[in-house]
């Protein structure tokens, strides 16, 4: 016995494999290391109001986060946590150019505290700038000075930065670096990947669907 078997097919494109595009939830940055450092100790009254780094993306980013590790060594250590996309070791920031603002409040902590400062963030490919100002205690991003580098999707880590500003975004802005020191951080998120196109059915098997189809026909 012979058993013949149609083959539908839905629409005018027919595909062999038609599957929608995906995406991939990733660490694109991450800093690691030995905390043996603090960088610029930062404050109300001190040298510097704030700390921060850079950070350039090479493609777009969906549900991105962003973390650090906040030491605090005097009080309470409170203030705010500005996300610009440009280089702010270029000079000061714009308003036209923040991409994130939050507020942040940590007790005194001498090992540091895991902080995620930003989430849910949709960013554009490009070179951006985390400046962390103190309002209140006096604390840094803690860092080393040996640095673990996870770098992917075409991504890299920037410059440390410390900066004179109680708003890194108004005219005052006076900007330190440290060569030798990078902060802990991460960043994750969502990598858009294109959806693949449709691939077509080979001819030979188009023709041999239609015969099959055509002698069951006949054979009814």
């Amino acid at each position: 016995m012979v058993r013949m078997f149609m083959m539908k097919f839905a629409g005018p494109a027919l595909c062999a494999l038609c599957l929608p595009g995906a995406a991939a939830a990733a660490t694109v940055l991450e800093v690691a290391g030995a905390k043996d450092t603090s960088g610029f100790g930062a404050g109300p009254d001190q040298v510097y109001d704030g700390n921060g780094f850079t950070f350039t993306l090479a493609g777009d980013l969906q549900d991105a986060a962003i973390s650090v590790d906040l030491l605090c060594v005097i009080g309470d250590c409170e203030g705010q946590i500005f996300l610009t996309k440009d280089d702010i070791t270029q000079g000061a920031p714009s308003v036209l150019s923040l991409a994130g603002v939050n507020t942040f409040d940590v007790a005194t902590s001498f090992g540091g505290t895991g902080l995620t400062v930003f989430d849910a963030l949709s960013l554009t490919a490009g070179t951006y700038s985390l400046q962390l100002t103190f309002t209140s205690g006096l604390g840094a991003l803690f860092g080393t000075t040996a640095p673990i580098l996870t770098e992917n999707f075409g991504a890299s880590v920037g410059s440390a930065i410390a900066y004179k500003s109680i708003n890194p975004l108004l005219p005052g802005f006076e900007l330190s670096q440290a060569e030798s020191y990078t902060p802990l951080f991460t960043v994750t998120g969502t990598v858009p990947v294109d959806e693949p196109a449709p691939v077509p059915l080979p001819a030979g098997l188009v023709l041999l669907g239609g015969a099959l189809l055509a002698l069951r026909r006949l054979r009814s």
